[in-house]
């Protein structure tokens, strides 16, 4: 299992309208939607989730704090390492007797795959393309959120592939994209991870 290197915010309010119209005009995934249940942790280091009959272990390896990745783009860039592990399926209504330290966040996800060819260009491709084509690559991942009453938006880029050219692939995707279409102002303040947005969320919930 080879680390990812992530760059991720976090809204309260939608982004330009324009971009999630670009999601299907750019052959994007179709929206997929589910609810996970988080494990709450005071670690902002590690998040544990349920989703769709597996559990998922997420360990922070590295936080290299603060990056500018593209003209007005900030963000805090993290390795992680992911296991999953297939669990029995369990109903719904089990998985809110869980406990109040379980919670569920409920997801719209919009991705959008790209793939790093040899020659270093970013190439955007379908989830169908062949596993050889995937072997190192990014994804963009924008989502609805809802937890504690809360709707939330986030982007997100994950890069995957060789360890030593993680940092390459996601600044190139990043800058890809920003050509393709322009993100929008993007700030280090509101850029971290799931484990740490969740303890915010937490910590501010009535």
């Amino acid at each position: 299992m080879h680390p990812t290197l992530e760059v991720r915010w976090f809204f309260r309010g939608r982004l330009l309208e324009e971009f999630y119209r670009w999601f299907p005009e750019a052959g994007a995934d179709q929206p997929e939607t589910r609810t996970d249940w988080y494990l709450y942790s005071p670690d902002r280091g590690l998040g544990i989730k349920l989703r769709e009959g597996g559990l998922e272990i997420k360990q922070r390896l590295a936080n290299q704090g603060k990056s500018k990745l593209a003209k007005r783009v900030r963000g805090r860039v993290e390795q992680w390492l992911k296991w999953h592990f297939p669990i029995e399926q369990t109903a719904d209504g089990a998985m809110a007797e869980l406990g109040e330290s379980w919670m569920p966040v409920a997801k719209k996800r919009w991705c959008q795959h790209y793939a790093f060819t040899p020659d270093g260009a970013i190439q955007r491709v379908d989830s169908e393309d062949s596993e050889e084509l995937m072997q190192q690559g990014c994804t963009l991942e924008l989502s609805e959120l809802q937890v504690w009453n809360q709707d939330w938006h986030s982007l997100c880029f994950e890069a995957f592939g060789p360890p030593e050219m993680l940092d390459q692939i996601l600044t190139n995707t990043v800058q890809q994209v920003h050509h393709e279409i322009g993100l929008p102002v993007l700030k280090a303040r509101d850029s971290f991870g799931y484990p740490a947005w969740l303890h915010w969320v937490r910590q501010k919930a009535p």
